[in-house]
């Protein structure tokens, strides 16, 4: 597997999304196995799970999980739905502490603006 590189944007306020940690930093994609701190996965079960919204509508899938190095899981890269971010690229950046885990999907309890979110590259 080789390591993609991800240039993350700074996020608008206007989401109620944090991204701080993310902003102006380059991340790679974890290893296979990496586990997800406070989630009881691994990057391998993550990767491909769908991502919902409060009210329980799937908004998205997880296509890999990302962080500062090969080792440490900080974000997923989530390929949102079409309808909802109207761009040539709908796959942006969502850290691990703006979702839960509900067992079978991630939850995006916050929507906000997604088109504020960082676009993974």
């Amino acid at each position: 597997m080789t390591a993609r590189l991800i240039p993350a944007l700074s996020l608008l306020a206007a989401t109620g999304l944090a991204l701080p940690a993310l902003a102006e930093t380059r991340l790679t994609e974890v290893r296979d196995r990496t586990p997800l701190p406070g989630f009881g996965i691994n990057s391998d079960i993550a990767e491909d799970l769908d991502v919902i919204d409060a009210n329980g509508r799937t908004i998205g899938e997880v296509s890999r999980v990302v962080g500062p190095d090969r080792n440490t899981a900080q974000a997923l890269v989530v390929e949102f739905e079409d309808y909802l971010i109207k761009s040539r690229d709908e796959e942006r950046l969502v850290q691990l502490t703006d979702v839960t885990f509900d067992g079978s999907t991630f939850v995006l309890g916050n929507v906000g603006d997604l088109t504020a979110l960082p676009m993974s590259r």
